[in-house]
């Protein structure tokens, strides 16, 4: 509660109020950029990322190889222990 979501066009939501346990869980969010004002649908976790929706400033994790690094780097890679 309290977190803002925003989708891939940029729109902000804030999460008002969450009920329920688990796979049951909802989440209530505002109205897009209006933070006090609530959606009228409760959602699921899984239906807020189906959507679009992530936690701003959320880092996703992404799993990749050494030379996949490299490439992304634009730099030789050595793995070191």
């Amino acid at each position: 509660v309290g977190d803002v979501i925003v989708d891939e066009a940029g729109d902000k939501s804030r999460i008002l109020m969450a009920q329920g346990k688990g796979k049951y869980r909802t989440y209530i969010a505002s109205v897009e950029n209006h933070f006090t004002i609530p959606y009228y649908s409760p959602q699921t976790a899984k239906e807020l990322k189906s959507e679009g929706y992530k936690i701003e400033g959320e880092q996703e994790e992404v799993e990749m190889t050494v030379a996949e690094i490299s490439k992304a780097l634009g730099k030789t890679v050595k793995v070191v222990k």
